[in-house]
């Protein structure tokens, strides 16, 4: 989710899908909770919402 909220649009897991090949699964399901625990319907909700601190 960290790479959505900095704007990206596209997500690598070639490595992770090697090591665990049901870590598609677990990752929907672990996005669906993210956006249900913070009112949100969509996971383009995430792109690009990254504030700095100055």
């Amino acid at each position: 989710l960290e790479f959505l909220i900095a704007g990206a649009t596209a997500i690598g897991i070639g490595t992770a899908l090697f090591y665990e090949p049901l870590v598609c699964k677990d990752m929907i399901t672990g996005m669906n909770r993210f956006l249900k625990d913070n009112g949100l319907s969509h996971i383009s909700e995430l792109t690009g919402t990254l504030k700095l601190h100055d």
